[in-house]
């Protein structure tokens, strides 16, 4: 494992041992973590960037995938009102 020195305001120091101190981590684990997930976001949003640019990847319609989405929470509220009707009176405590 490499190591790397690095100088850091005062402020963003007091955090990572702030951190350190609530997870019960070493400050080297606060900042190694940090740092993967600063890349794996990097990563993430230079892939999303190259989808965006790719003219051949479809896009998504928003629009069309919010209706859908209502479609679907359409169709299982009616399921539970229609599961729920069929219920005699006071036998509903069998869904808990």
């Amino acid at each position: 494992m490499k190591t790397i020195t690095a100088r850091i305001p005062d402020a963003l120091a007091y955090e990572i041992d702030a951190a350190a101190t609530q997870l019960k981590r070493s400050r080297a684990q606060v900042v190694r973590r940090a740092l993967e997930y600063y890349l794996d976001d990097r990563a993430d949003l230079r892939l999303d960037l190259k989808r965006i640019q790719d003219p051949d990847d479809p896009i998504l319609n928003w629009g069309d995938s919010r209706r859908g989405v209502y479609g679907c929470m359409q169709q299982t509220t009616e399921i539970v009102g229609s599961l729920l009707e069929s219920l005699p009176e006071g036998d509903w405590g069998v869904l808990r």
